[in-house]
């Protein structure tokens, strides 16, 4: 705790009761404390825009609260309930839900970008329009939901459970008409729906059409889809066109895709220079990824600046490279930003924690974590902990 910072004498749920502005406020002055709110009982609470970012909101209850514009980047929701919860303009960013219900809740055009979503229940959730891209969904349970207007790109819907007939899987004549119908009148968003609807039927020209159209109405996001969509497809040159096109409009999203696109490439000058723009245009990966290019260059400074800047706007897997930094001098400050990267999902800090553990004798610390690692993908903490539902002994495991 610095010299400045006051130590908290009232807890996470007591200061939630004196409303968003002085939760938000004591959160800023006490930057070093534990959101502890896990099984906290919230049903009903006006939690607009209150900030949980990073919090521990395990087994949590927000049935029926108020949360409009609430931020919970990088916060812990595993087992957390949601039912009839208002989330108008709530953040998600890289969180972890497992197991979590969201049931009946209108969720809209929220973004999930990336989430670890295994076993969360959306049962009856409204989801119009609502993202998940590169989301994992193993054992989601969507059923009775709408699933026609989804963003499922990078994700797959293959290993969660749907209902037999859902709309995600089998055409909706109804849904499409009006589709068609407002298409016809100039909407661009139905334009959209129109080719995400193509393209997840493998009509890829058929999305481009819809997508070029809605880009001529001035859709921006559009100008995205189609840069993405003749990338994955192969094309370069088309590619590029459209990702100058958003970067001219000053889209984040797709200029952050753009750096990557050039990266990939080799023009590292070009690459670096459209990672600067998406990060002038708000777009935390690019400020990530600005972190970890200055670190390759050895300008240590300027990689921290770019990697907290990436943290403070949301993206919380930029905690795994501010511990990298932080454990040459402070090995406690690095475990504690291991253990946010972790709460976000980040397989890399969940096996580096397993190993700290196994430095320190916590074997707990082994167990959790390494089994986390294996279970979100890490491959060697696949090799040490999957495969078998005994945990290995502590001693003589080598953790490299």
């Amino acid at each position: 705790m610095s010299k400045r910072e006051k130590r908290p004498n009232q807890s996470p749920l007591e200061m939630l009761g004196q409303g968003a502005v002085a939760f938000n406020a004591w959160r800023i002055a006490n930057p070093s404390t534990t959101i502890e709110l896990a099984r906290a009982d919230l049903r009903g609470r006006d939690l607009d825009q209150v900030i949980f970012a990073g919090a521990d909101l395990r087994g949590a209850n927000f049935s029926g609260a108020s949360l409009r514009e609430a931020v919970f980047s990088g916060a812990n929701l595993t087992g957390a309930r949601f039912d009839g919860a208002d989330l108008g303009g709530a953040s998600f960013g890289l969180i972890e839900m497992i197991d979590s219900r969201i049931a009946f809740t209108p969720l809209g055009k929220r973004l999930l970008y990336g989430a670890e979503l295994g076993g969360a229940v959306f049962t009856g959730a409204f989801l119009d329009d609502t993202s998940f891209r590169e989301c994992r969904l193993e054992g989601v349970d969507f059923r009775g939901c709408d699933l026609t207007t989804l963003d499922l790109r990078r994700a797959s819907l293959e290993d969660a459970m749907t209902d037999p007939a859902s709309p995600s899987q089998a055409p909706n004549p109804e849904q499409e008409e009006t589709w068609q119908r407002e298409a016809g009148n100039g909407d661009a968003t139905a334009m959209i729906k129109l080719g995400m609807r193509h393209e997840q039927g493998g009509d890829i020209a058929g999305a481009v059409r819809w997508y070029e159209a809605a880009a001529g109405k001035g859709d921006i996001s559009a100008v995205g889809l189609l840069a993405n969509i003749f990338e994955d497809a192969g094309d370069g040159v088309r590619a590029e066109e459209w990702y100058q096109m958003a970067a001219d409009r000053r889209c984040a999203p797709a200029m952050h895709d753009y750096a990557l696109f050039l990266l990939a490439r080799g023009d590292r000058g070009r690459g670096e220079d459209m990672y600067r723009r998406a990060a002038e245009a708000g777009a935390a990966a690019s400020m990530c990824n600005l972190g970890v290019l200055a670190e390759e260059r050895g300008d240590v400074a300027s990689a921290e600046q770019w990697f907290r800047q990436a943290f403070d706007t949301g993206y919380v897997r930029a905690a795994f490279y501010l511990a990298r930094l932080a454990h040459g001098r402070d090995i406690h400050e690095a475990r504690r930003w291991l253990r946010l990267a972790a709460r976000g999902g980040d397989e890399r800090a969940m096996f580096t924690l397993a190993r700290l553990g196994a430095e320190m004798d916590d074997e707990m610390d082994v167990k959790y974590w390494g089994r986390r690692a294996a279970n979100a993908g890490h491959p060697e903490a696949q090799q040490i902990f999957g495969g078998s539902d005994r945990i290995p002994p502590l001693r003589g495991i080598t953790l490299g």
